[in-house]
This record gives structure tokens, sequence and C-alpha cells, in this order.
């Protein structure tokens, strides 16, 4: 899969520069909530989220519109500066309410493409999306916010997150990214393999100086997940791999958060400094770790 990374919107900023920098450097942009919420049975306690800024309305679907115009108006600066292979359709990714509504229609999407004068042929809405399946030459915009209580109080998040005082988890964010499906001089191209994880490091040849970027979710399952996976690959004297987290650095944002993970891993290899790396190993999690290849495009 091939895929051009557009424009990104996150606690680090709107550049790829500090979207780079800020995953390679492991720099966290968390604050304690005003919140209280279950980390387990023995500790209640405020959750950490990373917030952009600029944001200043509250409500999660003003937030995401928000984050939205922020991604569009990036796209149309960017595509009135290079000529393009956008074939005018736009796959919208976003997040829904407690009653199935997603908190962005195709009606409100298109009044801010009207507004920045980006020409749009056609906007569909997803709940989710299959990233091994980009349809060549079209836009996905990813938006989503999960910093607020409506989200840290779901019981799927009791003992994941990242609490005061509690042991390291993940940290609540919001933002998102456009991706193009294309083929072009800044395009990235994504092998997804499928297996257990450790044969597949083994097979594929991986070594330890090569980065590695994940966005599972953290916590001690994970850590003897990767430990045990990567184990094979050290001799002795080694350091360990300096795998670096999403999850708890731009944060956990929702229905972006995997697509987020490419747009890190484009932000590595177009890095000028990066001109001696050849591929960024990305782990996803799906319903268990999903390995992928990310290199430029030949």
């Amino acid at each position: 899969m091939q895929f051009e990374l557009i424009a990104t919107a996150t606690p680090a900023g709107c550049h790829q520069s500090a979207l780079y920098t800020a995953v390679a450097n492991n720099m966290r942009f968390c604050t304690p909530s005003k919140a209280i919420v279950q980390y387990d049975q023995s500790l209640d306690a405020p959750y950490l989220c990373a917030q952009i800024e600029e944001i200043s309305v509250t409500r999660r679907k003003h937030r995401c519109l928000t984050i939205l115009d922020t991604l569009l108006s990036k796209t149309k600066e960017k595509f009135d500066q290079m000529a393009n292979t956008w074939d005018g359709t736009m796959h919208l990714i976003t997040a829904c309410s407690k009653d199935g509504e997603l908190y962005i229609d195709e009606q409100e999407a298109r009044k801010l493409c009207n507004d920045l004068e980006l020409t749009v042929d056609s906007i569909v809405t997803h709940k989710t999306c299959d990233l091994n399946r980009l349809s060549p030459h079209s836009l996905y915009v990813f938006v989503d916010s999960c910093i607020g209580y409506d989200e840290a109080s779901r019981p799927e998040w009791v003992g994941k997150l990242q609490v005061v005082g509690g042991p390291e988890g993940t940290v609540l964010s919001e933002g998102g990214c456009v991706l193009l499906g294309a083929n072009t001089d800044l395009a990235c191209e994504a092998t997804v393999y499928q297996g257990d994880l450790s044969e597949l490091l083994t097979e594929l040849n991986a070594n330890i100086h090569e980065p590695y970027v994940s966005t599972c979710l953290l916590g001690e399952q994970w850590q003897r997940t990767w430990l045990n996976a990567t184990r094979a690959l050290y001799q002795e004297h080694d350091s360990l791999i300096e795998l670096r987290n999403t999850a708890n650095t731009i944060g956990y944002s929702g229905v972006g958060h995997h697509a987020l993970g490419l747009a890190v891993a484009s932000s590595y290899l177009h890095n000028p400094l990066n001109t001696h790396i050849e591929r960024v190993w990305l782990i996803i999690e799906q319903q268990k770790p999903q390995l992928i290849a990310v290199t430029r495009s030949q």
C-alpha cells in the first residue's frame, strides 16, 4: 500500500518535523485532567491527557470540527503549492457519539471545504478504515478527540490509562492526519506482515539499529510481548532497542491512532537528517500486534 502524508494535527503541532521530533525524543505533552477515573480497585486518580492547546471549545464534536478545519486548511495549502494526483474523493473517518451518530457528517465537512475553497467531488464518511486498503488517489482524513471524561470513563480503559501516581499507561489525546493514496516522490510504501511478531522480525532480518515505532496501548502485557518478540535480535552486550511509543507521547487519538503511526513513520523517512534510514518498523495493535514495514516508494 502506498501513501503520502499530506497534513497532521497533534499536540506536537502541525508540521511533520515536529511530529518526528516529538516521537523520536520521547517528548510528553500531557497534563492531569480535572476529572477522576478508576484505575483499579485500589486507585482513583486524575488521568493524563494531551490536548491541542490552540483549541478553546470543550465539546468533543466541536473539537473534532476544529481539528478537521485545521487539517483541511493544511491540505489546501499543500495542494496549492504542488501538483497532486488526488481524484476529488475524500474519505472522512471520525468517531461516533453514544447514539451511534458520527461527530462530523458529510454536510458539515463539505461546508468546511467550501469555506476553504477546497474543491471536493465526493465525501464519504466512515467509522473505521482498513489501512491496508487505501484507494489510489483518494484522500483519507482521520479526526478524533479523546481527551474528555466521556472517553476516559469507558469500562475498557480501566487499568490501561496513565493516571497520576499510577504505572505507565496510555495518554488520551486528540488530533488526526490526512493521507493520500499515491505514488509520488514523497510517498511511502507500507507492507503489512501477518504472523508471529518474533518470527517475522527474524525472517525479515530486522536489526536493533533500525527505528521501531509502536501504536500499541501501553501496559505490562505489551512490555512482555515486545521483549519476548525481540529477544532473538540481540547479541551479548547489545543495548535495548529504543522503541518509540505514540501512546504516551502524542497519545491515543481514537480512530486516527494507527493512521498517525503511518504519519510518524513517514516523518522519520522524510526528515533530512535521516537519509541513512531505509525502513521504519511500525507495530500496530489489532487483535494482536501487527508488523508493518514502511519504506520510501521507489
